[in-house]
């Protein structure tokens, strides 16, 4: 790129960024919008620069790789290759998604983090979008399926990130810790010798351990009946669900009394249809549609992520593959297909998971291999006996950087299909194989 046309781009670029800063731009828009059509008005997005920024973050959400949560993943983005990461993974109704992305450095650059919801036919649908200043959002889920995290930062800046995406509870968990509590039956197991199926969880506690709210909300109903024995029924403020507290030895609060989260509702018993059972809380949760699992509303015990142990001095460099690997094309723990890569196949690094590289090939397929399969050591090197066009890509159709000389040595660092990529004086390309190496 010719020098003052860059210079001109580098500064309008700065002008974008200055201005997208300013507190209340945004407006209704989310940040990642702002700057898009802050790029569009100052006519960015006409340029290379602008339009490989435009086509990749509209392609992490096209093709995003798909992950288990909890996942966690180190990375880096380069300064003159615009990039976007996005992961689609599943969530439960009642989780609590939590992404939280830190950065190097800290401060001075924009950083893009947004939760969309893929549609069918449609555009995918923007759930959150997070203050660029912390990068963090939380945001829980009301509808059980696919979830798409998208991460950008803003056009000609480097960066290295480290992104967590995880779950937690939306509510608390509504059997005080004093008893101890244990979940001893769930969601859609067998009662009335399977003439039913169990609609909430049992929880197990000594006879009247506090129960407690598990929402800020009003409480709607205070009664008792057959199979539930003493109930009480609370609404949680905002939301579209009743939570149902059954078995009780006793209730503590009234109809239409307001509660905060903590808040005494009763005691654990085993009135109601529970007599002949150890006590326990049956809790519930209740939609106009019926009843749904209120487990993932409120289970403490989630998965940590794990932690990345794979050589992150590897970011944004090449490797080669020291022996046949099978290329993963999601994350371990996610219904996996593959393809298995010849020895000497060339990959670029872009992230590092657990033990695992996340690497995209030459033809821009994105999977994940063994963190011990690569390499940066060369294959080989060659002296050809003709001039050898150096292409920017492996294609028969790639433009020609250069012509490497004939009678040279050149290094082999990997192959793809019928091509060498190679290193010759400090510059790197592509040469098709078979072509008068000595």
């Amino acid at each position: 790129m010719h020098a003052v046309t860059l210079f001109c781009i580098v500064y309008m670029v700065a002008l974008v960024s200055c201005h997208t800063s300013q507190p209340g731009l945004f407006g209704k828009r989310t940040p990642h919008e702002a700057y898009r059509n802050k790029l569009e008005k100052a006519g960015l997005e006409n340029t290379r620069l602008g339009k490989l920024w435009i086509a990749a973050a509209d392609k992490s959400l096209q093709n995003p790789v798909p992950v288990a949560i909890p996942y966690k993943e180190t990375g880096y983005f380069e300064m003159n290759a615009p990039e976007a990461a996005g992961y689609i993974f599943s969530a439960k109704r009642g989780d609590r998604i939590t992404v939280h992305v830190n950065t190097n450095p800290v401060t001075g650059i924009l950083l893009f983090t947004e939760l969309w919801e893929p549609r069918v036919n449609e555009q995918p649908k923007l759930l959150a979008a997070a203050d660029t200043a912390t990068g963090n959002i939380s945001y829980e889920i009301t509808k059980e399926g696919s979830y798409i995290v998208r991460i950008q930062p803003e056009l000609l800046q480097g960066l290295a990130y480290t992104i967590t995406i995880s779950t937690t509870p939306s509510l608390a968990f509504p059997v005080h810790k004093s008893g101890d509590p244990r979940i001893i039956s769930v969601w859609g197991a067998d009662r009335d010798m399977g003439a039913r199926r169990h609609e909430g969880i049992d929880i197990q506690a000594p006879r009247r351990t506090p129960t407690v709210a598990a929402a800020n909300g009003i409480v709607t109903n205070v009664s008792e009946n057959k199979l539930g024995g003493k109930v009480v029924f609370l609404r949680p403020a905002g939301k579209n669900y009743t939570l149902y507290y059954a078995h009780l030895d006793q209730q503590l609060v009234r109809s239409g009394q307001s509660v905060q989260v903590g808040d005494t509702i009763g005691l654990v018993g085993n009135t109601g249809n529970a007599k002949n059972t150890v006590p326990h809380l049956h809790f519930g949760i209740y939609t106009m549609d019926g009843a749904v699992d209120p487990l993932p509303f409120i289970n403490p015990k989630r998965e940590e992520p794990k932690e990345v142990r794979a050589d992150t001095s590897y970011l944004t460099r090449y490797a080669r593959l020291k022996a046949n690997t099978v290329l993963q094309m999601q994350v371990p723990g996610v219904k996996t297909s593959q393809t298995n890569l010849p020895k000497g196949s060339l990959v670029k690094i872009q992230g590092a998971a657990d033990q695992l590289y996340k690497v995209q090939l030459p033809d821009s397929t994105i999977g994940f291999i063994a963190g011990a399969s690569i390499t940066s050591d060369p294959l080989d090197k060659q002296r050809f006996s003709q001039v050898q066009p150096l292409l920017n890509r492996p294609d028969s159709n790639a433009a020609v950087k250069m012509p490497l000389p004939a009678g040279n040595t050149i290094t082999l660092l990997g192959t793809y299909k019928d091509y060498y990529f190679v290193e010759w004086q400090d510059t790197q390309g592509w040469i098709r194989k078979g072509g008068n190496g000595q």
